[in-house]
């Protein structure tokens, strides 16, 4: 009996430690360091990825503990182990796949590199394309802003009290000084079904979270919202504003009432859009349409080829094409990863050469600067079972610096004339501002000649908005592992 009660707990003991979530790290054997955006799969259809520190978490629900987990990575050999040796080790090892790389044969004809890009453009429609299939997909995006001079200035000024053009310059001073030097942070996260079929797409949305500060400021709009908030709630009217720039009205309603939490600034041009992305977003990723494909592979008169050594994923051999800019058109630097026995693209990445700006322009004088002087891509396909390739995971980077001089008219809505508040707020702002967005695939499921319940699929769906990180945040789902800053992410007051 006691035997048998042993047995018992045993069995539900192994079966508890299965249904959770199994977090590890995959290390370098020879360097010793993380190794980020590993595809681990599950199985063919189910998996996730290792963040950019190396740590992954896979949830093991419904599969046996002799199950097979399969790690993979360029550049490295391809590592398998059952689910009970991985839940007993909270760390993987990578081996480089130079070794591999021996047993190659190389063909007698040695391609070139654009003859290699051109094998890859003819057989793009074959290998790189979506299906008929439903993808689930979890998106994160990190943006940071960092003014670097922020100036607010109250200007000719009529038929405003002393007192009241006191306070709004003290409030004005006050902004200023909590502006210098901060940064502003915050993180967007995401999960949703994409449907596609006959290349028609379809979002059934999940859920969406922001983590940030209620009262963070992402861009210069929302800092310029603040000092005309600022700016009303230390004066008294009982008649609503016009905001002009020069000759052009941008709102012509705005709300002066102290004792409310926010202004309320009203104008015909508002565009309110609820979602956080292209539909189409994932497609272009997965080179589905040939005008999708970056200009490294689209004019390559720009460039610079120069054939590597190969590499190896899933023990397949890979050319490696390193490109940089060959002629002043060329903006990026980077390396295409093809596979040699069927051309299609199983990785690539590239950023902007040194000395380049994906794009500027200067009229300070007329109070204008903006300079995109980053901008950064990665995308790692994997191969599905009908043979098509789809990015597993891609990032994007990208960071600006923007200069602006503005002067807003303030004109009250006053029957009397002579009697109306008229005043300018003079601000200039120097900021930087930089955006990190990612793509996981998690889960892929075929859906040929399924009927799908369209009206049942959520295509606007409200963020929650939460300050502090919590691992239960996506408990009851899958997703992609949060980085130590996020974990780490709070508010002091």
């Amino acid at each position: 009996m006691k035997n048998t009660f042993a047995f018992v707990c045993l069995c539900l003991a192994i079966f508890s430690s299965y249904a959770q979530t199994i977090t590890g790290k995959i290390i370098d054997s020879e360097l010793n360091e993380p190794v980020p955006f590993v595809n681990i799969q599950l199985s063919e259809n189910k998996g996730t990825i290792s963040n950019n520190e190396g740590i992954f978490r896979l949830n093991t629900e419904g599969f046996k503990s002799s199950h097979i987990v399969t790690f993979s990575s360029m550049g490295f050999e391809e590592f398998k182990v059952s689910l009970e040796e991985l839940q007993q080790t909270n760390t993987i090892v990578l081996k480089p796949s130079d070794e591999l790389l021996d047993q190659v044969i190389v063909s007698n004809k040695q391609l070139t590199a654009l003859e290699i890009i051109q094998k890859f453009k003819e057989n793009r429609d074959q290998n790189h394309q979506l299906g008929s299939k439903r993808y689930r997909l979890f998106y994160r995006s990190r943006n940071s802003y960092k003014p670097q001079q922020m100036v607010f200035q109250l200007k000719k000024a009529s038929n405003l009290r002393k007192k009241e053009r006191k306070r709004i310059n003290k409030a004005m001073a006050d902004l200023n000084k909590d502006v210098a030097g901060s940064t502003s942070l915050g993180f967007s996260e995401s999960l949703r079904d994409l449907y596609v079929q006959d290349t028609v797409y379809t979002v059934d949305l999940k859920k969406k979270i922001y983590l940030a500060d209620s009262d963070t400021k992402a861009d210069i709009e929302e800092y310029q919202e603040e000092a005309i908030k600022k700016l009303f709630e230390n004066f008294d009217s009982e008649n609503t504003f016009k905001i002009k720039i020069g000759i052009l009205k941008i709102a012509d309603s705005v709300e002066v009432n102290s004792s409310d939490e926010q202004i309320r600034i009203q104008s015909s041009d508002v565009d309110e859009e609820d979602e956080d992305f292209s539909i189409d977003e994932y497609p272009r990723l997965a080179f589905e349409n040939g005008n999708w494909l970056p200009d490294v592979i689209t004019e390559t008169k720009y460039y610079d080829y120069q054939l590597q050594e190969p590499t190896m994923v899933k023990g397949r051999s890979q050319y490696v094409i390193h490109f940089e800019p060959g002629r002043r058109k060329g903006k990026y630097e980077g390396k295409i990863y093809i596979d040699k026995e069927d051309f299609a693209i199983t990785q690539i990445d590239y950023q902007l050469a040194e000395g380049k700006s994906l794009f500027s322009l200067n009229l300070k004088l007329l109070g204008i600067k903006f300079d995109q002087y980053k901008a950064q891509r990665s995308l790692r396909f994997t191969k599905t079972d009908e043979g098509f390739y789809v990015p597993y995971y891609t990032s994007s980077s990208s960071a600006q610096y923007v200069f602006l001089r503005r002067t807003l008219t303030f004109i009250e809505n006053h029957l009397d004339r002579s009697k109306r508040i008229k005043f300018k707020l003079r601000f200039i702002i120097e900021a930087e501002n930089e955006t990190i967005d990612e793509w996981v695939l998690l889960e892929q499921e075929n859906i040929e000649g399924k009927e799908l319940p369209k009206d049942q699929f959520v295509s606007s769906l409200e963020t929650e908005t939460i300050e502090t990180y919590s691992p239960d945040i996506w408990k009851d789902y899958p997703v992609f592992e949060a980085t130590q800053e996020m974990k780490e992410y709070h508010f002091k007051d």
